[in-house]
């Protein structure tokens, strides 16, 4: 399975480098009219969250999003967007670690199709999502929320 707690030592560029990867390898597996939304590194605790965030939080602005029990969610809009093939990846999402572990893949990548969305699936060690709402979305929907 993919893994990027593999990194050692972790960095912004081997996060990078797994999210290119990520892209290159889940794209035929999508609608290809879908549209590239982000990738998101799933953390298991606290401290890992943290340190994705410190890593992730320079490469550009983030915004913070929600889940309905308010878990943090947030999306790092690149100052850089980093080009795989026809897909411009512009957005990365840092979940809070879940309140109970949970066993799932750690790389999720999402991609927007209009009008629907269907099934993850779990292939190649990646949660692949194919979505209504691209990254852009959920900022917009959460903008202006705290939660305390």
């Amino acid at each position: 399975m993919v893994d990027w707690r593999a990194l050692e030592p972790l960095s912004a560029a081997g996060l990078m480098m797994m999210a290119k990867t990520a892209v290159r390898e889940t794209r035929p597996l999508v609608d290809r009219n879908a549209r590239l939304s982000h990738v998101g590194f799933r953390s298991q605790s606290l401290l890992e969250w943290e340190n994705l965030m410190m890593e992730m939080a320079p490469l550009g602005q983030v915004f913070m999003t929600f889940k309905p029990d308010g878990r943090k969610i947030p999306f790092v809009k690149l100052s850089v967007p980093i080009t795989v093939g026809a897909d411009v990846l512009t957005y990365v999402e840092l979940p809070a670690p879940k309140p109970v572990s949970v066993e799932e893949p750690a790389i999720v990548v999402s991609y927007q199709i209009s009008g629907e969305s269907r099934e993850p699936m779990l292939k190649s060690g990646y949660d692949v999502r194919e979505q209504s709402m691209h990254a852009e979305d959920f900022i917009a929907r959460d903008a202006g929320k705290s939660v305390v």
